[in-house]
């Protein structure tokens, strides 16, 4: 993804949780759920939406390059394990849903991000050893949308 394309979905995000935000903060929660059902339900998708494509941008940001085809499944359910821990899941919940806060989202994103590229960087580190000789390396850059998201509204 371009670093404009990441800022528009930041920015779009952004506005999102603003809005969450302030619908709390002014319309009581039952209201909300009853009068404005719709509209809020809409608010939580998109909420949702935007914040699995960006986390997602972070998370796997300059962790792009070539493995060998035959670690890439292994590396996947290597990344996966880790995002998918449940008090990662959590904290995204509460940085989207609760709180709101879009800085969390960052923190947290960025975090695993340092160790999804130890865990890329590793298996890149074998592509070069041993699959440079052979030919059966795969660029990994494409295939980031695979994983597992982490911001789900449960």
């Amino acid at each position: 993804m371009a670093k404009s394309e990441q800022l528009f979905l930041e920015l779009e995000l952004a506005a999102a949780l603003r809005k969450l935000k302030r619908n709390r903060e002014k319309v009581p929660m039952d209201v909300l759920r009853t009068t404005y059902r719709e509209g809020y339900r809409r608010l939580l998708t998109e909420i949702r939406d935007l914040g699995e494509l960006y986390i997602k941008t972070l998370l796997f940001q300059g962790a792009d390059g070539y493995i060998l085809t035959e670690d890439k499944q292994a590396m996947f359910q290597e990344i996966e394990r880790l995002i998918n821990r449940p008090e990662i899941l959590a904290k995204f919940q509460r940085a989207l849903f609760q709180t709101a806060d879009l800085r969390l989202v960052q923190e947290t994103a960025l975090c695993l991000n340092k160790e999804i590229k130890k865990i890329t960087g590793a298996y890149q580190d074998r592509a070069k050893k041993k699959g440079a000789a052979n030919g059966k390396t795969e660029r990994t850059g494409g295939m980031w949308q695979k994983a597992v998201a982490a911001a789900k509204n449960g």
